[in-house]
């Protein structure tokens, strides 16, 4: 069996305001809302968690969605993502949830391992080699 190799995905090496990298989170966000993600995950979690990391959070708007889809928003969300494109939008939107939102730019391999952050619940959606998504 081969070795898989970890790559840098694709939308971390483009500027956050390319074209391609525009469509493509348009993309994600369109693919999360049909699949329903955030409504699949709060009914999982059963219940609301005191805080939230996103890890590989890109534009927030999972994030959002999710804290938007629980019965109660968290207090705290952190946002992790290689590139800071977090749009005021987003930011107005946890505020109106009265949720407190920090942005950390990182890989989140590397914060993973710096944080002592102890939140009640971790999203993390990587590309795999196969091609599918998880979100643990």
């Amino acid at each position: 069996m081969d070795a898989r190799r970890l790559e840098v995905e694709w939308l971390d090496e483009l500027p956050a305001e390319d074209p391609r990298a525009r469509r493509s989170r348009a993309d994600l966000r369109r693919v999360n809302a049909i699949m329903g993600n955030a409504r699949i995950v709060a009914g999982a979690l059963g219940g609301t968690p005191q805080s939230i990391v996103d890890l590989g959070a890109g534009d927030g708007a999972f994030a959002l969605r999710l804290a938007r889809a629980l019965p109660a928003p968290p207090s705290h969300v952190t946002l992790v993502d290689r590139q800071r494109i977090v749009s005021e939008e987003t930011l107005r939107g946890f505020e109106s949830l009265g949720t407190q939102v920090a942005i950390a730019q990182h890989d989140a391999f590397d914060w993973l391992e710096r944080s002592d952050d102890d939140s009640g619940f971790v999203a993390a959606r990587f590309q795999t080699a196969a091609g599918e998504v998880r979100i643990d």
